[in-house]
């Protein structure tokens, strides 16, 4: 499959044809690419939009939030996006209020939370603010006990997460060491920071981390640039704070370059199998190094990746937002190479992820000076479009565009995908349990479930089949058997015929082989208490036997003979009984 163009970019770029005489002074002024918000002044230690792993906007209840700098009230405050007119609107209320610190934003329902820590060489302690939300008004309020202190350091990054046990997660870099911090009896109850137990080597300055959750449990990325490489940890939720799970390599370079720098952002996917996507600078060089590298972990532990941009592409601070509903996965990075001083963007099928080798297209762009993309934590689909910010060294900027709304489709799916039977004796029958599956997001309508092939005649359905009807996500079980009328290998499909647009219908193969009895249709059996001792009464009792015509013989006594006589009391007399005999009384 051929790297994916991101169409959406052809909206992007109409909405940016505007001229600022189009739209009041008020509204956001339309550049070549995306819009130029506020003047956030000159006070900032760094650029708003700074760190790397760092969220910085988030969407609830139809509309895209951020948590911006407003130099009129000195302090970061919550601000709404009029997409109508590509404007920010200052709701407030306050977040941090401190100029040298960068905040990080997790959106959770109705509850929002902003972390917010003062950035590395400056002093003071990072602060957690949790904030309602109220429809009516369309604002959010300071929860009561907020701001709370999380830890005391300074950091160049730090990121937030919430576990699905309802714990907060903190995660940095200082000193070297990778720290950890975590909520306990409440959102507003903190533990003592402790270094990561996984963590191994030090890291340099430079190196920082990121904190996810993903199914059950929560993830640290961290780079380890004096290693060269980019390292991972799980903790599983409920298990006790300190217990981690063994580091993880997640990208290394094989020939041993440098592959690891601090540039590391995460995101996950919304399949079922929980898979962890992280995008990350390297630091190789040359015009076919990789620059840009996502980095995908599979439930079980094991990572792939595949080069975003190579170096000659000249990227930097990527970050990476995940379309939940069309299944694909856009990295941003500020690029010198379409036009310099812009924010590119790279698009790829999650099941099928290929980028290509462009430098990808224009997603911000004013002329130069624009860096430090951030977007949501989120996953984005066709109802909230695509968000992403960025700023240069006056100014906010924003781009969204809309994005494709996936056609509700029913998705057969049946388990187990094909039944073998075994060897079955005739008569005799086998029996197994499908299940089967709608994995898509529209009604799965089952026409019908019918036996196919040449031997069908072999098979039953036995329970669950006919017509009927599964919602998205719903499942039916159908039981199924084999009894083969004659001897040999035997195949059949149980075929579901359906409104699935692209497996209609679906076959489920059977197959089994059937192998005649040695015993014909019943079995005749002979039980006594021993074989006796060869005398009169054994004569007896075997010309009996042999005149039932039996199939097999059963003793339930001792049979407790020496070693010499055993021939002469049970072979005399049973040798026809006895498989493979070898004795003097035999044919």
């Amino acid at each position: 499959m051929p790297p994916r163009t991101p169409r959406l970019l052809l909206a992007g770029l109409a909405i940016a044809s505007l001229t600022a005489a189009d739209l009041p002074a008020a509204f956001a002024v339309p550049v070549e690419v995306g819009y130029r918000d506020h003047d956030y002044g000159g006070s900032l230690a760094k650029a708003p939009t700074a760190e790397k792993p760092e969220s910085k906007i988030w969407h609830y209840d139809g509309f895209w939030w951020g948590c911006l700098w407003e130099p009129g009230a000195g302090a970061y405050r919550i601000h709404r996006l009029d997409l109508a007119n590509q404007t920010w609107t200052d709701t407030g209320p306050d977040a941090d209020d401190r100029s040298n610190t960068l905040i990080d934003a997790k959106s959770d329902g109705a509850l929002l939370y902003i972390v917010s820590h003062p950035y590395d060489g400056t002093s003071g302690s990072s602060r957690l603010y949790s904030y309602d939300y109220d429809a009516p008004t369309r604002s959010y309020a300071l929860r009561s006990g907020f701001p709370v202190v999380v830890n005391d350091d300074d950091s160049e990054a730090l990121t937030i997460d919430k576990d699905s046990t309802g714990k907060l997660w903190i995660a940095w870099e200082s000193g070297g060491t990778i720290w950890i911090n975590r909520s306990l009896s409440g959102d507003d109850d903190w533990g003592t920071p402790f270094a990561l137990p996984v963590q191994g080597g030090s890291v340099s300055s430079d190196d920082l981390c990121a904190i996810a959750h993903f199914g059950n449990a929560v993830g640290v990325m961290w780079s380890n640039q004096s290693q060269d490489r980019n390292y991972f940890a799980v903790h599983l939720d409920g298990d006790p704070d300190q217990d981690w799970q063994p580091r993880e390599i997640a990208l290394e370079d094989p020939n041993g370059g440098s592959i690891s720098d601090d540039h590391v952002n995460l995101a996950l996917t919304c399949d079922p199998d929980c898979n962890v996507y992280a995008v990350s600078k390297t630091s190789m060089s040359g015009a076919t190094a990789p620059q840009i590298v996502l980095a995908r972990r599979d439930p079980a532990g094991n990572w792939d990746n595949w080069t975003v941009v190579y170096d000659s592409s000249d990227w930097t601070r990527p970050c990476c937002v995940i379309d939940a509903e069309n299944r694909d996965i856009y990295v941003f990075g500020k690029s010198d190479d379409v036009q310099s001083g812009a924010i590119n963007v790279k698009v790829a099928d999650l099941d099928a992820i290929d980028f290509g080798t462009d430098a990808g297209q224009l997603f911000i762009h004013d002329g130069g000076g624009i860096n430090n993309p951030a977007s949501t934590k989120q996953y984005v689909d066709g109802s909230t479009g695509l968000m992403v910010i960025a700023s240069d060294g006056s100014h906010y900027y924003h781009n969204w565009v809309e994005l494709e709304t996936a056609t509700p489709t029913p998705d057969i799916a049946a388990s187990p995908a094909s039944v073998n039977f075994g060897n079955v004796e005739i008569p005799g029958s086998a029996s197994a349990a499908i299940t089967v599956l709608n994995a898509g997001t529209a009604d799965l309508d089952v026409g019908s479930t019918s036996l196919a092939g040449a031997d069908a005649s072999d098979f039953t359905i036995d329970s669950g089949g006919g017509a009927f009807t599964l919602a998205a996500g719903e499942s039916a079980v159908v039981d199924v058997s084999f009894q083969p009328s004659t001897t040999g290998w035997k195949s059949a499909a149980l075929r579901f015929a359906s409104n699935d647009p692209d497996e209609d219908p679906l076959d489920v193969p059977l197959v089994g082989a059937s192998v005649q009895s040695p015993f014909g249709s019943s079995v005749r059996i002979a039980a006594f208490g021993d074989y006796g001792d060869n005398s009169l009464g054994e004569l007896a009792v075997s010309a009996l036997v042999e005149s039932l015509a039996v199939d097999a013989i059963v003793t339930v006594g001792d049979n407790s003979y020496g070693v010499g006589p055993i021939d002469l009391n049970v072979g005399l007399y049973y040798s026809d009984y006895i498989g493979h005999y070898v004795g003097e009384y035999g044919p």
